[in-house]
């Protein structure tokens, strides 16, 4: 259990927790007051990524009667904290090599949250971009394909998420295409990408976020 006195977590084994493990977080001396709302700030270094918690809560009233067993199994709320962006690779195509028709298998790779988090994928997305009409695949069938500023937004969902795959739009012969991938977690982490809100510039460039 957490110590709101000590700000370290030495309360000892899951079970009742003791007096030091609590803090009060909302007073009213007002009656027939249905619900009272409360809320604490979180400490710096109470939450850890890739780390699950149990927050449980007790109340008094002016009678001083208490919540019973507020301990209990299955009582509070259980949550996994995850401030870590997931892992997401293209494993076909491979950058900078060039197909023809016949060896253009679908759109694949990986992604993972395992070692960054823990919360799992929640879904992944590509970005596919011509380079000579520079516009970008809508997703909405297989020719579609919309010039910025529209386009910069078109990530398109796959299939799957540890294992993900897409099958292609209709490419034009003897054409350079980029990809652009990302993944998003389920507590809502996204992978480092570009996108309208911030790498336009990247995106004309056909570069990563970071300028790569």
């Amino acid at each position: 259990w957490y110590n709101w006195g000590s700000g370290l977590y030495n309360l000892g084994a899951p079970g009742t927790p003791p007096s030091s493990a609590w803090t009060q977080v909302a007073t009213t001396s007002l009656q027939n007051i249905s619900p009272v709302e409360w809320s604490t700030p979180v400490p710096v270094n109470m939450i850890f990524s890739s780390n699950t918690y149990r927050v449980i809560v007790t109340v008094q009233d002016w009678a001083s009667n208490l919540t019973q067993n507020p301990d209990a199994a299955g009582v509070g709320a259980a949550f996994r904290f995850d401030n870590e962006v997931p892992v997401v690779v293209s494993t076909f195509p491979t950058n900078g090599l060039a197909y023809n028709a016949a060896g253009l298998t679908a759109l694949a790779g990986t992604a993972s949250d395992g070692a960054t988090g823990a919360a799992g994928i929640k879904k992944v997305e590509v970005l596919l971009k011509n380079r000579i009409l520079d516009s970008y695949w809508r997703g909405i069938d297989n020719t579609t394909f919309d010039a910025p500023p529209d386009g910069y937004d078109n990530w398109i969902q796959v299939s799957g998420t540890e294992q993900w795959s897409k099958a292609w739009p209709t490419l034009e012969a003897n054409t350079p295409y980029t990809l652009w991938v990302r993944a998003t977690d389920n507590a809502v982490n996204v992978s480092t990408h570009p996108n309208s809100g911030c790498c336009t510039t990247q995106l004309d460039a056909n570069k990563n976020a970071d300028g790569t």
